[in-house]
């Protein structure tokens, strides 16, 4: 197939005129044929641009002087019967350049001559230029020559063209059949093959003066005064000694400068001409020209006049849109960043609102370091919000585009693209970039109802670096395909692809070519419904160690992930958790994985084949060296195969994968196919610990609904792959994307205390669930140790849900748990803590005594008891009944400052387990004792020798009944 990589250079000259000179550049008699270049008008591709030099001595020595080009001219030996070339245009600058590069210039043009088509004749095809072009006489001329026609592969043959060789390199070239980028490449192919050219140069005059240039102040610079210097020019055949230079603010003219001095043709000068005081933010425009030159009237007046705009730098965070912004819309402030550029870092605030207007970036001034980064983002933090679009054309098809700038960021913006015909293009990247970032950005393409066409790619990035490149959680949306980033001129570095949504692309969701440790991680891809035939990821020539990782892909058919040729010498990549289903309810060709390559690792991926193509396959091994392919999941539900490949494949391993195929051939080796797993793994000598096993797939078709015992995969990668495409930590693992952890949620705890009498049976239970279908597995505990089923002759259900403790014993009591866990990974879960009490029967050892205490003395009460005693209520008997006392829940009640009240009948209750729950002791009596009070005392009394004698008292005690004792002396 051709590939694209050309440039054209071309000479171009100013007006004509009665004194006009015409020289011929090159006298050679061999021409380029229908099919080589250099060719100026060469359409054996479809879009071609030439730059060509022709140094100023050469123009001298065929009678050329300086003045103005008016036109020129290339000599066509045979048109071959090529076409129309269309959007032609011839642009001319001077430069001091000697020799061309493979680098083209891409700055300080002036357009010459520009036609919507132009159809190149036998002989001398001259271009007579709508703007002419001042030749000093003494610079070296470069000649840019561009076309391109209106769709892509739209080519015939080369016109051949005379041409000249030279001693040194005087065309660069670039061709290609589909880049609409064409007229702003950076880099081409050379050659000393120059096309004969002729140019018509209009003569100088003796009195010519002009303004070349406004050399201060250069930006960036700061707000406020700034000193205005000029580049004055003697284009006159006459030594030039005076002239006025006159000039303008915005139209408001400012103070003319006198210039005299000595200065010969075609020499310039530095002239200061005042000074000027720059507002923030806002642009002026700068006319200066010559008057008067030696006190005589201009010659030429067409070179006198340099218009510039010129602004104070930015720096600092700035409002766009909505109300009392810093600048009005995003196109504006692009536009003042080209004039006046930065000084520090710069963020634009965009406010919402829908923009019209086509961004183009190109040179800033003093851009291009982190510490000057750009960055545009939406205010209100919503991409939608935010809408910036642009009505794309032939020769303008973008709506953002970035032409060598670096440093940018763009943020939560939505990009959209208005396009007619084939031009939809959003994003165009051009002239080598470094650092872009976009996040969260939505870029919106064309409705694309065909195959693949450049021109109404979403991202378009092609035959240019682009290191750097960060695209993080944006949407892409429509187009041809979704990003387009090729490049064959050196490895780029730093370029990652992270969680984006590439969708309804009609061919091919990515493309990245030449990129160095390049990461594509986390991406959703979905074609447009009923597009046919589309690539997912498809990646060429890529160095260093990639990571393509966890991305989901879904087509109606085609290649799911494309991992073209790499270097044998490049280090193992990995291919790793990504999901492709391709093909359902189809009859496309489908191929969910295809690998020709060397040094690769594809593991834990999920592909599943719907497509009912017979040759349709899940896996696909073409490569050459190195590839290890483990753990995966290759389902073709279409009939076809699971996995294809040849002993000169490059397989190192195959083992640990599942295989399965709802057709007769699970796979096909050396073009011989196989019906099962046994004659595939004999045939291949691989596979010896696969399965061929039809996953529980959910309605996505790479994650199970419940656990899949069969798919657990090899343990020898768990260093490397850590995680599932979820995320999720890899325990098992599985084969394929998904990894199943079940989850277990105890759902009734066992209850936190349990009381057993002493040769009773205990029983201690608990309910879980657990999530995937996954199995439940129980262990009980006692005091934190497993308890063996059967242990003692007593504990039984030690491994299910519910622990019975047959004969319970006061050893038994203590803490008990259950461990809950579950097959499949799943996190083990211990229940709650249940205590144990081992009970024994209650009885009362010693009684509460009544006791007697004297008014404010202490009376205390207490009881003795034996077993498992779970409380005291002590009481007191009132013509109620008995009742509580309140606080009086020990096994002593002790009564302080007694009164008179209190005293009374009392008893313990006590509480306890096991046969008799409450045990009330014996009653008791507190006395309050009061002062003794002697009512009658005894008299004397005679008795005789053996008589009786009696004596009586009578005395009162407040609170207790009295006691007596008779004392004698």
């Amino acid at each position: 197939m051709r590939r694209c990589s050309l440039l054209i250079a071309a000479l171009i000259v100013g007006t004509v005129s009665a004194s006009a000179v015409v020289v011929t550049i090159g006298t050679g008699t061999s021409s380029n044929s229908a099919y080589s270049y250099p060719a100026p008008y060469g359409n054996w591709f479809t879009m071609a641009r030439h730059q060509i030099l022709v140094l100023a001595s050469e123009i001298i020595a065929a009678g050329g002087s300086s003045g103005t080009i008016t036109s020129l001219g290339f000599n066509v030996s045979s048109t071959n019967n090529s076409q129309a070339l269309q959007n032609f245009t011839i642009k001319l600058k001077q430069t001091t350049a000697n020799s061309l590069s493979s680098s083209f210039d891409n700055s300080g043009w002036t357009t010459v001559y520009s036609v919507s088509s132009y159809t190149p004749t036998t002989g001398w095809n001259v271009h007579t230029f709508s703007t002419p072009f001042a030749w000093d006489g003494s610079s070296n001329l470069l000649i840019d020559i561009c076309f391109y026609q209106g769709s892509c592969y739209d080519y015939t043959y080369n016109a051949s063209t005379y041409y000249t060789p030279t001693s040194f390199t005087s065309v660069v070239y670039y061709i290609n059949d589909c880049d609409y980028g064409v007229c702003s490449v950076s880099s081409g192919t050379t050659s000393s093959n120059r096309p004969n050219l002729r140019l018509d140069i209009q003569a100088g005059v003796p009195n010519d003066a002009g303004i070349t240039a406004i050399l201060s102040p250069v930006a960036p610079f700061s707000s406020g005064s700034q000193t205005v210097a000029v580049q004055l020019k003697n284009y006159g055949t006459n030594t030039l000694t005076s002239v006025t230079i006159n000039w303008s603010v915005n139209g408001t003219p400012q103070t003319p400068y006198s210039w005299s001095g000595s200065l010969a043709s075609g020499a310039t000068t530095t002239v200061t001409i005042g000074t000027f005081t720059f507002a923030p933010k806002t642009l002026y425009t700068f006319q200066v020209s010559t008057s008067n030159p030696n006190g005589q009237t201009d010659g030429n007046p067409a070179n006198d006049s340099y218009t510039a705009q010129l602004g104070a730098a930015l720096a600092g965070v700035y409002t766009v849109g909505g109300s009392s912004p810093d600048f009005a819309t995003p196109a504006a402030a692009v536009q003042y960043l080209h004039v006046a550029g930065v000084l520090d870092t710069v963020l634009f605030r965009i406010r919402n609102g829908t923009y019209t207007g086509q961004l183009s970036f190109g040179t800033i001034p003093g851009a291009g370091s982190a510490a000057r980064r750009i960055t545009f983002e939406s205010e209100s933090g919503n991409a939608s919000g935010v809408i910036i679009q642009g009505s794309n054309s032939s020769t303008a098809n973008y709506v953002l585009q970035i032409n060598g700038t670096d440093w940018l960021t763009f943020r939560k913006l939505t990009f959209t693209s208005n396009g007619t015909g084939n031009f939809w293009r959003v994003v165009n990247l051009s002239g080598g970039t470094e650092n872009l970032t976009f996040e969260s950005c939505v870029f919106n393409g064309g409705p694309a109802t065909y195959a693949y066409s450049s021109s109404d790619v979403v991202f378009y990035s092609s035959g240019q670096a682009y290191h750097n490149l960060k695209l993080r959680g944006n949407t892409f949306n429509g187009g041809s395909v979704s990003l387009w980033l090729e490049y064959y001129g050196g490895a780029v570095q730093g370029v990652e692809i992270s969680n984006n949504t590439l969708q309804n692309f009609y061919w091919a969701g990515m493309l990245v070519t030449y990129a160095s440790a390049v990461q594509i991680t986390r991406n959703t891809l979905q074609a447009l419904s009923g597009s046919g035939w589309n690539y997912g990821i498809y990646v060429y020539y890529l160095l260093g160690s990639f990571l393509i990782e966890r991305n989901v892909i879904g087509l109606d058919g085609g290649y799911g992930v494309y991992l073209d040729y790499r270097p044998s010498s490049e280090p193992s990549g990995l291919l790793v958790n990504n999901a492709v289903q391709i093909g359902a309810g189809t009859s496309n060709s489908a191929y969910g994985i295809y690998v020709y390559s060397a040094n690769a690792n594809i593991y834990h991926n999920t592909v599943v084949v719907g497509s009912s193509d017979p040759y349709g396959v899940a896996f696909w091994a073409d490569g050459y060296q190195s590839l290890n392919v483990v753990n995966n999941v290759f389902v073709n539900l279409g009939g076809g195969y699971a996995y294809q490949g040849t002993s000169g494949s490059g397989i190192s391993a195959s083992d640990y994968n599942d295989l399965y195929t709802s057709g007769s051939f699970i796979g096909n080796w050396d073009y011989t196919d196989y019906t099962d797993l046994a004659a595939w793994q004999a045939a291949t000598g691989f596979e010896g610990n696969s399965v061929s096993y039809l996953p529980p797939f959910a309605s996505d078709r790479y994650h199970l609904t419940q656990v899949a015992e069969p798919l657990y995969g090899s343990t020898a990668l768990l260093t490397v792959v850590t995680n599932d495409i979820d995320g999720e930590t890899r325990r098992n693992p599985y084969m394929g994307a998904d990894e199943v952890i079940p989850v277990i949620t105890i759902t009734q705890q066992p209850q936190d205390t349990l009381y057993g009498c002493q040769g009773s049976d205990a029983t201690l239970s608990i309910q879980a669930s657990i999530t995937f279908n996954g199995t439940l597995s129980y262990q009980w505990l006692h005091n934190g140790a497993p308890i063996p089923e059967g242990y003692d002759g007593r504990f039984f259900g030690t491994t299910t849900a519910t622990l019975t403790i047959q004969n319970v014993q006061a050893g038994d009591a203590g803490s008990y748990a259950c461990l809950v866990t579950g097959n499949s990974g799943a996190t083990p879960v211990l229940s709650e803590l249940a205590e144990l009490v081992v009970a024994v029967p209650l009885s009362i050892v010693e009684q509460p005594q009544s006791v007697m205490t004297c008014l404010e003395g202490e009376a205390i009460l207490r009881v003795i008891a034996d077993g498992t005693i779970l409380g005291y209520q002590w009481q007191r008997r009132t013509p109620q009944g008995w009742q509580n006392i309140p606080g009086a829940t020990g096994a002593e009640y002790r009564i302080s400052n007694a009164d008179y009240g209190q005293s009374g009948v009392y008893r313990c209750v006590v509480f306890g387990t096991c046969g008799t729950d409450t045990v009330p002791t014996d009653t008791a009596v507190v006395y309050v004792a009061g002062p003794t009070q002697i009512i009658s005392s005894p008299d004397t009394v005679y008795v005789g020798l053996g008589g009786e004698a009696v004596l009586e008292v009578e005395a009162e005690v407040i609170g207790a009944p009295p006691t007596y004792q008779a004392q004698y002396q």
